[in-house]
């Protein structure tokens, strides 16, 4: 009977300390497992109550007896202390009181403090007081502990149900434990293990209630992770359409911005802020590889495909500069099919949350603006100078024209007056010379207007004949055996060039040295020389009057210059032979000194070459 009772009691407590081992592992996986302070608090609830009812059965003096020596007879109010105060705090996260009241809450916080503070001071003093503290503060713990279980279920706490449960459970032994102790009850197996009864029921169900709490946690988890993968499942349909739409968006626009960069007519390409070649448009390609051999290749360093250290040079600060944010205008030459041609090239940086984060460049080719530009301002100095000497020619020409008219009229006046015969010839004589000198304006009149729109034609001149025959025109206006005319011409080819605007230049060359440096004071010998080679015709006319003054040599080729008012001229003659000589795209200067005459220096291209590409027949 005796190893009967014996086996009973061992089987208990063994079946009792292994499920409280079993909850305490339970706990401590929980907490691994999730991190929750609630398990730790139970985790060490479950180990002190198991020290706690170790200390009625023996199980601790003879398993612990390291913390009866160091409690030295007090480790069960050790025990009771520490599990007491875990319990409190189990009580409160697994309830989690502070959420329906705070006051219930402070309460246990106090509660806490209370016993634990008071404890202390107990232990410290070794006083035997602290058993009779401590199963006072059990009976109240119980109570209170059920109170809140009974609060929490009133406030629908989840799981609080077990939490209730398991108490009423241990306040049902420790009553019976307490009735045994008065002897109301009489002693038995149930009295005896009362305490390891009600623990160990509490415990299972609360192991219960948190393992319902983790299977609810674990289930909303799997419901919110679902939850999560359908909203991210949502989201990335959504996100996959959005990109779809943002794709053709961004197509369209590229399409777009392509369009806008292919069609236009500037040369156009982008680096990045390393100097990477983004883009380019085709005329900047073409251009490229006709100006140097080789196509361009995006995601390269456009300083690495400049193929000369000269480009790198000069091209590199400009992408620096542009990469600093400076906006750049430059005017370069580049030879395009053999051409040389002029761009204007313009520099803008691509600014991003205010960085640079490249630049853009944009060439365009001004060669036909600047060409159209020269032609322009050429023909606004040929208008100016036009409206310039015409204003010269109206007031000049009106009153040239006006003076001989005057003049014939007023001699024939006094012809009709007069009654002698002879003077009547002298009138006539007078009338004469001022007509002449009127045919001589008229005719320069004619010649500056003939060179001024007369195409020009080309044909083979016999100088030596055209300055003989201009020669003999002019001997109205000197006595041939008082002037003498040197002619010298070499010739190594035929001369080729516009015949009438020649034998402009030349009568008016002949009529000028004539009539300004033949006189009968002056050395009246006239040189003229013509050298003609394949490139060109140089003539010099010399004479030997009395020359011009230094201030006024500046203005001999002026329309209406006369440099003597001594000699009758019209003022138009070296006028005309300047603006005939340029229109040939000849040379003509003018060297003077002072009574030692003039010498007029002409050159004329000798276009032989056109004449035997255009015409090879008459060569022949």
């Amino acid at each position: 009977m005796y190893f009967k009772n014996v086996s009973v009691e061992r089987i208990t407590l063994g079946l009792f300390y292994g499920g409280i081992l079993l909850v305490f592992l339970y706990s401590i996986l929980l907490l691994v497992t999730t991190g929750f302070r609630m398990f730790a608090y139970f985790a060490g609830y479950v180990f002190f109550v198991g020290l706690l009812c170790g200390a009625g059965d023996g199980t601790t003096g003879e398993f612990f007896h390291w913390w009866v020596n160091w409690k030295g007879g007090f480790q069960d109010a050790a025990a009771a202390a520490v599990a007491n105060i875990l319990g409190v705090m189990f009580m409160s996260l697994f309830l989690r009181v502070k959420s329906w009241s705070k006051i219930f809450y402070q309460t246990s916080v106090v509660f806490m403090l209370g016993v634990g503070i008071i404890s202390f001071l107990l232990l410290a003093f070794n006083s035997l007081v602290i058993f009779d503290f401590l199963g006072l503060i059990g009976l109240l713990q119980i109570v209170f502990l059920n109170v809140a279980g009974f609060q929490a279920v009133r406030h629908k706490v989840p799981e609080s149900k077990y939490y209730l449960i398991s108490h009423l459970i241990f306040g049902v032994f420790i009553v019976l434990f307490i009735l045994n102790l008065f002897r109301l009850v009489p002693y038995s197996f149930w009295t005896q293990y009362a305490i390891h009864l009600g623990y160990g029921a509490s415990l299972l169900v609360l192991s219960l209630g948190q393992g319902v709490r983790m299977y609810s946690y674990y289930t909303q988890l799997i419901k919110e992770q679902r939850e999560k993968q359908n909203l991210i499942k949502q989201r990335n349909e959504t996100l996959k359409e959005e990109v779809i739409t943002r794709t053709h968006y961004l197509e369209e626009k590229e399409g777009n911005l392509r369009a806008i960069i292919e069609n236009n007519t500037s040369a156009i390409w982008l680096i990045d802020d390393q100097y990477t070649l983004m883009d380019f448009n085709s005329i900047f390609g073409n251009n490229w590889y006709t100006a140097y051999g080789q196509k361009l290749v995006i995601g390269q360093s456009l300083l690495d495909q400049i193929p000369t250290e000269e480009l790198k040079v000069q091209w590199k600060p400009r992408y620096a500069a542009g990469i600093r944010g400076e906006v750049g205008t430059f005017n370069d030459k580049y030879k395009i099919l053999d051409q040389w041609r002029n761009f204007e090239i313009k520099a803008f940086p691509i600014i991003k949350d205010d960085k640079v984060r490249g630049v853009s460049f944009f060439s365009t080719d001004i060669t036909d603006q600047l060409n159209a530009k020269k032609r322009l301002e050429k023909q606004n100095n040929l208008l100016k100078k036009v409206n310039e000497e015409l204003d010269s020619f109206v007031y000049s020409a009106s009153h040239d024209l006006k003076a001989p008219l005057a003049s014939v009229l007023g001699l024939i006046q006094l012809s009709r007056s007069e009654k002698e015969p002879i003077n009547s010839k002298k009138y006539l004589d007078m009338m004469e010379s001022s007509i002449l000198r009127l045919d001589r304006f008229i005719k320069d009149i004619i010649d500056y207007s003939r060179n001024a729109r007369t195409k020009t034609k080309v044909i083979p001149i016999d100088i030596r004949l055209l300055i003989e025959s201009t020669i003999e025109d002019l001997r109205y206006i000197y006595e041939e055996d008082r002037v003498k005319i040197n002619i010298d011409i070499q010739e190594e080819c035929k001369f080729f060039g516009d015949e009438t605007r020649v034998k402009v230049v030349v009568r008016n060359l002949l009529s000028n040295a004539l009539k300004y440096g033949c006189g009968h004071d002056t050395k009246n010998i006239i040189d003229i020389s013509v050298e003609i080679s394949p490139s060109e015709l140089n003539m010099m006319v010399r004479d030997y009057g009395p020359g011009i003054k230094p201030e006024y040599l500046h203005k001999v080729f002026d329309m209406f210059f006369r440099a003597s008012e001594t000699k009758s001229g019209t003022g138009l003659g070296l006028y005309i032979v300047k603006e005939t000589v340029h229109k040939m795209n000849g040379k003509i200067n003018l060297s003077s000194k002072y009574k030692q005459g003039c010498t007029f220096n002409l050159k004329l291209p000798n276009i032989l070459d056109v004449v035997q590409e255009t015409t090879p027949s008459k060569l022949s």
